[in-house]
């Protein structure tokens, strides 16, 4: 008898934590939003201060590891961006959110998405490297 009072919290927690439920983009979806673009924004923010401090090792592969590094992080920011274009698109898409505020997300994201590639320019200019 116990164990049936607690299979419908366990199930709806399961369905929350895979990402399975409606609940991530119900009522939280704007909360989800917000938080995700304050954090897309600290990590443009981090990336931007280290692309203005770095000095390029003197070294050839001491320079070549360092770059990479830089471009990981850029890379992972790239893809947090288009985890966040695809949430405001299915919040759309399925009604969740207004043609007006879609719009005013979206292009906040493409700003982020501009300096984005303004820092990545910039590291590649550091350290001497062609598209």
């Amino acid at each position: 008898m116990k164990r049936k009072n607690y299979l419908i919290p366990a199930a709806a927690l399961m369905a929350v934590l895979c990402g399975c439920g409606n609940t991530q983009y119900g009522g939280q979806g704007v909360q989800n939003q917000t938080y995700q673009y304050k954090e897309l924004t600290a990590m443009i923010d981090d990336l931007q201060d280290m692309a203005d401090k770095v000095k390029p090792e003197t070294g050839a592969a001491a320079k070549h590891h360092q770059y990479i590094e830089l471009k990981t992080e850029i890379n992972e920011a790239e893809e947090a961006i288009e985890v966040y274009e695809d949430d405001l698109e299915y919040q759309l898409e399925s009604g969740m959110m207004s043609y007006e505020d879609y719009n005013r997300k979206d292009a906040k994201r493409e700003a982020l998405e501009q300096t984005l590639e303004g820092i990545d320019d910039q590291v590649k200019q550091t350290f001497g490297v062609a598209d």
